[in-house]
């Protein structure tokens, strides 16, 4: 087992790991690893657009270590499970979804996983779960809508602190259907730029997750509203979960 360039992402036999914050526990159905006393958990690129970034070579994946994120459209929460692996027990993952179905399985990781709160909230309308939630480091969107961009602007510039990190993962048949994949992505990293961010890496997901692409940007640009910068010398009350239901 090596570790990667990416913070917590190991690979062994060309597969990725993540250090299991839960030992013994394998939430969907995932292979187990268990080197001397470190037990590491399998992510496969087909099922996360994480490691198909990884596997493609993304300068940053965005998540680091003690992070609190915003995951925008955690559906079943399987590569969110493997975030709550890499920012480990002082990081924290705001999970929001809106589809009940999906938030049944999240409640169910939420429940193994104690970096994990889940939001049942729709995240085109952010200021509905503001309460919830406190400034994050970074946001992580998944959604398939057709305006991906604006709700992941909405989100950054309500909850993002100073220099934090946004990532984006396009669902270019979403935006729109009829154009070519490519050209998709590269008008929402046009978009992205004319509302400030800078572009990090973004990466053509294909094969492994077909039409789909992982943009990574920031935006240091100062809001009316001054955050606290990515810095993380105090922690925020986090919500308890029987509140999110």
């Amino acid at each position: 087992m090596r570790k990667t360039n990416y913070p917590g992402v190991y690979e062994n036999e060309q597969k990725y790991y993540t250090k299991n914050l839960m030992p013994g526990t394998a939430l969907f159905g995932e292979s187990l690893l268990k080197l001397d006393t470190i037990e590491y958990r399998n992510i496969d690129p087909t099922r996360s657009k994480l490691a198909a970034a990884v596997k493609k070579k993304i300068k940053v994946t965005g998540i680091c270590e003690g992070d609190t994120v915003l995951y925008l459209g955690a559906s079943h929460g399987y590569t969110l499970s493997f975030i709550s692996d890499i920012i480990g027990q002082k990081g924290i993952i705001f999970a929001v979804d809106t589809a009940y179905k999906v938030f049944r399985s999240l409640f169910h990781v939420s429940n193994e996983r104690h970096n994990v709160v889940p939001i049942y909230a729709d995240a085109a309308h952010p200021v509905t779960y503001a309460r919830s939630i406190c400034a994050v480091d970074v946001v992580y969107q998944d959604v398939a809508q057709k305006n991906q961009v604006d709700i992941f602007d909405a989100n950054f510039s309500l909850y993002v602190k100073d220099s934090g990190i946004g990532v984006l993962v396009v669902k270019t048949r979403c935006i729109d259907a009829a154009a070519a994949p490519q050209k998709v992505a590269d008008e929402v990293k046009k978009t992205l730029r004319a509302k400030g961010y800078t572009l990090i890496d973004a990466k053509n997901l294909d094969p492994d997750e077909r039409d789909h692409a992982y943009i990574v940007v920031s935006r240091t640009e100062q809001k009316e509203e001054k955050k606290p910068s990515r810095t993380r010398t105090a922690r925020v009350e986090v919500p308890h979960k029987s509140g999110q239901e």
